[in-house]
């Protein structure tokens, strides 16, 4: 396992940002915690940003799968990898939702997706191993992220834009 500069940095930085999302998951019982569910998921859609940062993991795991496809060089991997991570980290703070199934399916999601990504950044080039199991988290997350857009989709009667289907200024309250 690397354990240079940058895998610290990336370590610091999630623990940074896990320590954020406990703080924000400590204070969302006054966010939407009063009218119906649909009500609540959709403040919780607009205040998280969901379609925006849905929008943003697809694009990184995207991006992993063309630069390890590609073979580009180590530094391209380990940035377009360590973006996925941040990202990761970063959408996970915006939970709980006010669903549980919704919460615990983005959970698995964004885990997945953060394994993926230090699995593909550890995998550099030619690490195939941790670079197929990257693969394969990633297909995991990208079920588990289905299923909670999903159920959101189904509460709120309406579909959560995401920025790889529409463009970000949409002017939806879920875009």
């Amino acid at each position: 396992m690397n354990t240079g500069p940058s895998t610290w940095k990336l370590v610091l930085a999630g623990f940074v940002i896990f320590a954020l999302g406990a703080g924000a998951f400590a204070a969302y019982g006054g966010l939407a915690s009063s009218g119906s569910p649909k009500q609540r998921m959709v403040a919780w859609v607009k205040a998280s940003g969901l379609g925006a940062s849905t929008g943003t993991l697809q694009t990184d795991d995207s991006n992993v799968t063309l630069v390890v496809k590609d073979h580009d060089g180590i530094g391209t991997v380990h940035e377009i990898c360590g973006v996925l991570s941040v990202d990761s980290l970063s959408a996970n703070q915006e939970l709980p939702s006010p669903n549980p199934t919704v919460t615990n399916d983005l959970t698995n999601a964004y885990q997945l997706e953060y394994q993926a990504a230090n699995d593909c950044y550890n995998g550099g080039v030619t690490g195939t191993a941790l670079l197929n199991r990257s693969a394969r988290e990633r297909r995991e997350a990208r079920v588990s992220l289905s299923n909670a857009l999903t159920l959101v989709n189904r509460i709120i009667g309406s579909t959560v834009s995401t920025t790889t289907t529409t463009s970000p200024d949409s002017g939806s309250i879920f875009g």
